[in-house]
């Protein structure tokens, strides 16, 4: 991936999105989430549309629940979930409930 691209491609995406996070937060998470899907996958992320990262930050705060510190663990837990038929893009992340999942299972 490359990050010059996405940086641009973000900005763009963030000002386009009702993201309640900071656009620092947000880049924040973004590049932890690639870090260690390159380290669990051994390959870089796929590059995203930027319509695809306008719908990710609009739901990044899942409505109030989240803010950006829980993103770090919310990432490591999620990569130490198994799983099975996933390509471990961060579209699954995002998607349905599984970062609340991730969340509960933490508290548990």
């Amino acid at each position: 991936m490359n990050y010059i691209i996405f940086e641009r491609q973000l900005q763009k995406a963030y000002a386009e999105s009702r993201c309640k996070f900071t656009y620092e937060e947000c880049s924040s998470i973004f590049e932890e989430y690639f870090k260690s899907y390159k380290k669990y996958t051994g390959k870089d992320h796929p590059p995203l549309r930027t319509s695809k990262l306008v719908e990710i930050l609009n739901i990044v705060d899942y409505n109030g629940l989240f803010d950006a510190e829980c993103y770090p663990i919310l990432i490591q837990s999620y990569f130490s979930t198994y799983f099975p038929n996933s390509d471990r893009n961060i579209c699954h992340f995002f998607s349905g409930r599984v970062r609340e999942m991730r969340f509960f299972e933490l508290l548990l």
